[in-house]
């Protein structure tokens, strides 16, 4: 487990951009909440592809629910966050993208 190093801006040589300190906080509070920043992999229960090819675009229009519950992995290539909504692509190593949306009212805050 990586532990969280404490960074302090007003030390020499480490005027870091506000964007960079931003990340390393973040990745300080995963620590500090026990969670690996860097997982070496990521459990997933199916591949993008595969959610592609069983639900077409009709059964997962606006306001549409499966109640399946997936997990997958891919590389998030457009982000989109209003506070309620939040929009993300995700395009797995073969090409295949998916785009989903996650609910504050359905989720909650954490």
């Amino acid at each position: 487990m990586t532990e969280p190093v404490e960074h302090d801006p007003s030390a020499s040589g480490d005027d870091l951009p506000e964007q960079m300190q931003v990340r390393l906080d973040k990745r300080d509070k995963m620590i500090a909440r026990g969670l690996d920043p860097y997982p070496i992999s990521v459990p997933r229960t199916h591949e993008v592809s595969e959610l592609v090819a069983a639900y077409d675009a009709e059964l997962l229009g606006p306001d549409r629910h499966t109640g399946d519950h997936v997990a997958v992995a891919g590389r998030v290539i457009f982000l989109r966050n209003t506070g309620k909504l939040c929009f993300a692509r995700l395009r797995a190593g073969d090409g295949t993208e998916l785009q989903a949306m996650f609910s504050l009212a359905d989720l909650g805050e954490e």
